[in-house]
């Protein structure tokens, strides 16, 4: 019996066909904004009441400038909240299509080690190079998978009988699972453009398992 993926599951378990059109492996694997968040929460709120914000004194335009405004910081304190520093995609290697803004607020009293009860983030919008509003959404599924998301992949490239199962958890240096298949050309470790550059060359088959 087949088994029916549901959707979000069958988008990430393609298998990719790496022809003369697609040269890159990173762009093959890249990953919805929405996909990534969707692991936090399946939905956003909104801001204005879950954080006690009132439209006319809360522009929402940049995140950057609403984590600094006082407003929105004294608006947090009065409920028993606290902001943590702005993230962005941008500055690291992840498999996202466009990058996103992100902060996560916690509960007064928390540690860094604790999770975080929202998240505030802006997605970028690369059909009209903009920033989208700033959204909340409730962490309901811990950060772990949303981390893993923008920067973890399994791949196992075939040829005829041959696999090799390489992994990576910052989306730049790959390293070899299954040991015992190790070769001059498939190494134990290697980066991004080693592993284009091996599957063109090779004309190896890939999947996402």
């Amino acid at each position: 019996m087949k088994k029916i993926l549901p959707y979000k599951e069958f988008l990430e378990n393609l298998q990719i066909n790496l022809s003369r059109d697609i040269l890159d492996l990173k762009e093959s694997l890249s990953v919805d904004d929405q996909l990534v968040l969707s692991s936090v929460g399946d939905r956003d709120l909104d801001i204005f009441t879950t954080l006690n914000l009132t439209q006319e004194d809360t522009p929402i335009d940049d995140l950057s400038s609403l984590l600094d405004s006082p407003i929105f910081v004294n608006s947090l304190i009065s409920i028993g909240l606290k902001k943590s520093q702005l993230q962005n995609t941008e500055d690291y290697q992840t498999f996202l299509k466009n990058p996103i803004r992100f902060s996560f607020i916690f509960r007064m009293e928390s540690n860094d080690l604790e999770e975080p009860q929202y998240i505030l983030y802006q997605s970028y919008n690369g059909v009209i190079e903009k920033w989208n509003p700033v959204k909340i959404r409730k962490v309901e599924n811990g950060v772990k998978k949303f981390y893993d998301r923008l920067t973890s992949k399994t791949i196992e490239l075939s040829l005829g009988d041959d696999n090799w199962i390489y992994s990576t958890s910052n989306a730049r240096e790959w390293e070899l699972q299954n040991l015992d298949t190790q070769t001059d050309e498939c190494k134990k470790v290697l980066l991004s453009d080693d592993i284009n550059q091996l599957i063109k060359s090779k004309n190896l088959s890939v999947e996402i398992i």
